[in-house]
């Protein structure tokens, strides 16, 4: 399929009749397939940027519960060292 870009111009004699036209005719159909060509490729990245940040999410939760199950190891550990040495004390 073609598309094509008119564009007229009418020339008037002084008095005012009509005198002639000037039509020009111009072939847009390689800027109506860029313009679709342009369109895809932004509908492709904004499903990559959406796929991406929903990783960059999913990574964070794992990541923030990994560090808070090592947290509460660590606090547990500490617990049990205490719990210890105020056994050796009594």
């Amino acid at each position: 399929m073609s598309y094509f870009y008119l564009r007229k111009t009418l020339i008037n004699r002084p008095c005012g009749k009509l005198k002639g036209a000037v039509v020009v005719f111009r072939n847009i159909t390689g800027r109506n397939k860029n313009k679709k060509r342009h369109e895809e490729a932004y509908k492709e990245i904004k499903i990559l940027k959406d796929l991406l940040e929903h990783a960059r999410d999913y990574l964070r939760d794992e990541i923030n519960a990994i560090i808070n199950f090592g947290e509460i190891i660590g606090e547990n550990q500490a617990r049990l060292h205490n719990i210890h040495l105020h056994r050796l004390k009594r």
